[in-house]
């Protein structure tokens, strides 16, 4: 039954987060990891079956570290590649201010995005799967339902996303294909998750590479957003008046 309320509990604060205006996501996001701790504490999961025990805790947050520095250099160097570029072309982040891409990046994506679903996924879920049928089942559950989980962002995000629309069509067609390739790509991301999880006996690895991808990721499209904006200024503007 505590299994059956932690998947309930997931769907009704996947919906709310999805369906509920801005300011209520932190907050949502919150609640609901308090309430899968409360139930995995109610099914007697100790520090160690939701990967943090005390003897990792260190070790989790050195590779953390690490997995965001790797991270922040792929994304430097994919920047730094005009091809890859269309990549970077989601106009939530593209048209932001640089306070709300602070925001996002610091406070809704680790308080929010982050805690939620690692709590969720790589935490409480996993634990609970495991400790029922085995780590077997646990990898293969939490990362198929890892990616089902996205399929209402997919949604926002083939209507704001200028190249994945392009590459898919923005027809009926293209938004299941978008829909279907994030459920297929965030499955897979799940699978790297909760196997960092198990190398490293640790939620803080999978926390820090989840938070690098997304917050980075944000980053770096409002910073090329800005870039190109600047130089389109500076061409616009002509060449100065000679005296």
């Amino acid at each position: 039954m505590l299994l059956l309320a932690v998947v309930l509990v997931m769907g009704a604060v996947n919906v709310a987060t999805n369906r509920l205006p801005q300011p209520w996501y932190v907050p949502v996001c919150v609640l609901g990891s308090i309430a899968l701790l409360v139930l995995a504490w109610l099914d007697s999961l100790s520090a160690s079956d939701l990967g943090v025990g005390r003897g990792t805790v260190l070790p989790g947050v050195l590779w953390a570290v690490l997995i965001v520095l790797v991270v922040v250099v792929g994304y430097a160097v994919a920047a730094a590649l005009p091809r890859a570029r269309g990549a970077f072309a989601d106009r939530r982040a593209m048209g932001a201010s640089g306070q709300a891409v602070a925001l996002r990046v610091l406070v809704a994506i680790p308080f929010g995005t982050v805690l939620l679903e690692e709590t969720a996924f790589r935490g409480v879920l996993f634990g609970m799967v495991s400790v029922r049928y085995g780590t077997g089942w646990a990898v293969c559950g939490t990362s198929v339902l890892f990616g089902l989980w996205h399929v209402l962002p997919a949604r926002a995000m083939h209507a704001s996303h200028d190249g994945v629309a392009k590459m898919l069509g923005r027809d009926r067609r293209g938004h299941l294909l978008a829909v279907l390739t994030t459920v297929l790509f965030t499955t897979a991301g799940g699978f790297v998750f909760v196997l960092l999880r198990l190398w490293s006996d640790s939620l803080l690895p999978p926390i820090g590479l989840h938070w690098a991808l997304n917050g980075m990721g944000v980053a770096v499209v409002w910073w090329l957003a800005q870039r190109s904006s600047s130089r389109r200024d500076v061409a616009n503007s002509g060449p100065s008046e000679q005296n």
